[in-house]
C-alpha cells in the first residue's frame, strides 16, 4: 500500500524495509511499541494510542543488534519525509517488544479486507504509562 501511496504510517515503512532488509539477507527484527513525547513539557501526561510506534533493529556480526528507524509516520503529518529519520533513533522511543509480528486484522473469525480498515484501526494500545521526569545529563 505505500508503495502505491507514497506515504504510509511507520508499521508500513516498517513492513517494506524489513521485507527488503530479509530478502538481501540482512538479519532484522521488528522493535517497539511506543514514541513519547520529545518535549519537557510533556511529563505528566499519560500516553495515548497516537503515540504508538514501531522500528526496526539489524544485527552487525561482533556488534550486535543497531536500532534503526525506517521513517515516521507521516500519514498526518503532510509528508513523506524520506530522509528526516532514516537510520536515526531519537531518544523518546520505547522499547517494549522486539520481534513483534504483524498480526491479521479479523471480524468475528474472518479476515479484514485493507479497504475496511483505516490507520486508526490499526494501532491497539495494551500499555498506558506516564513520564514522571527526564534522567540528569551524565
Amino acid at each position: 500500500i505505500v508503495l502505491e501511496r507514497g506515504i504510509g504510517s511507520c508499521g508500513e515503512y516498517v513492513g517494506l524495509l524489513l521485507a527488503l532488509a530479509r530478502l538481501n539477507g540482512i538479519a532484522c527484527r521488528t522493535v517497539g511499541r511506543y514514541k513519547c513525547p520529545a518535549f519537557a513539557d510533556r511529563k505528566g501526561v499519560p500516553l495515548e494510542p497516537e503515540f504508538n510506534h514501531v522500528w526496526l533493529e539489524f544485527y552487525l556480526p561482533g556488534f550486535g543488534w543497531v536500532p534503526m528507524e525506517s521513517n515516521p509516520d507521516d500519514l498526518q503529518e503532510g509528508g513523506p519525509y524520506p530522509l528526516r529519520f532514516f537510520m536515526g533513533l531519537a531518544w523518546y522511543h520505547v522499547e517494549i517488544g522486539k520481534g513483534i509480528k504483524f498480526e491479521m486484522m479479523k471480524n468475528q473469525g474472518v479476515p479484514v479486507n485493507k479497504e475496511e480498515v483505516s490507520i486508526g484501526n490499526l494501532a491497539i494500545n495494551h500499555v498506558r504509562f506516564t513520564i514522571l521526569e527526564e534522567l540528569p545529563a551524565l
